[in-house]
């Protein structure tokens, strides 16, 4: 009966360490961890024959029943890091329902990953997936072009900042909000509260008219915003996709 316990939690242990080396999610090596704990005193208890204090019926009732509860928690989305294999972390962030298409599917060549992350949607907090590379001049323009041409709107961050986006694209936005929602009297918001360049840990003395941000998608609505974009610092030679 220990034997089988042992198994269970081992081939658990070993499914979860998995998961965290290939994406990188924490809480897979927590349950990998998890696992190990109830493994290594099991398998101890084994090599010595101790017996089973309480009824073999229950011992196999309680190993199914928290190996189920742990491969359970172990399906849920959780959040990653940098650290795990690019393409993947890109598979796993499209199957839990983040905007991935406009991502480069592979790191593009000439172009250095330097920051990836998927931070989960929590109630009606607002998730997403990042990615920011370094690139050469030519290559930071390839990508930029492409971003270009699948944007419905763009704009530097100094307008972005200041409130001076383009009367143009304030009516544009609020055209897509209203086609999505049925809001009566609701101003349609345009929004990339997620980048990190223009707010989080890699933000910069850089110039903001240095910055191009550009909107792939995004339903403009300020209580559940979901705004697709990528972000280019030229000064830096940066740039970052967010899918939300």
């Amino acid at each position: 009966m220990r034997l089988f316990r042992v198994v269970i939690f081992a081939l658990l242990s070993i499914l979860n360490l998995e998961v965290f080396l290939l994406i990188g999610s924490g809480f897979n090596l927590f349950q990998c961890l998890f696992c190990m704990l109830i493994v290594i005193p099991e398998l101890i208890a084994y090599k010595k024959r101790k017996e089973i204090k309480s009824s073999k019926v229950s011992f196999v009732f309680m190993t199914i029943f928290v190996a189920v509860m742990v491969g359970w928690f172990s399906c849920f989305v959780f959040g990653f890091g940098k650290m795990g294999i690019y393409e993947l972390k890109i598979k796993y962030a499209d199957m839990a329902g983040y905007t991935t298409k406009h991502f480069p599917q592979n790191i593009p060549e000439g172009a250095v990953l330097t920051d990836m992350g998927l931070l989960p949607t929590i109630m009606q907090g607002d998730g997403n997936i990042h990615a920011t590379f370094i690139a050469a001049a030519p290559v930071l323009n390839a990508l930029e072009k492409k971003a270009s041409a699948e944007a419905v709107m763009s704009f530097s961050a100094e307008q972005y900042l200041k409130g001076d986006i383009p009367e143009e694209y304030q009516k544009k936005a609020q055209e897509i909000f209203e086609e999505k929602y049925d809001f009566k009297d609701t101003q349609a918001q345009i929004t990339v509260t997620a980048s990190k360049i223009i707010y989080g840990q890699q933000k910069n003395e850089n110039e903001p008219d240095d910055i191009m941000i550009y909107i792939i998608d995004s339903n403009f609505y300020w209580n559940h915003i979901r705004t697709d974009s990528v972000i280019v610092d030229h000064a830096s030679g940066l740039i970052e996709y967010i899918g939300q």
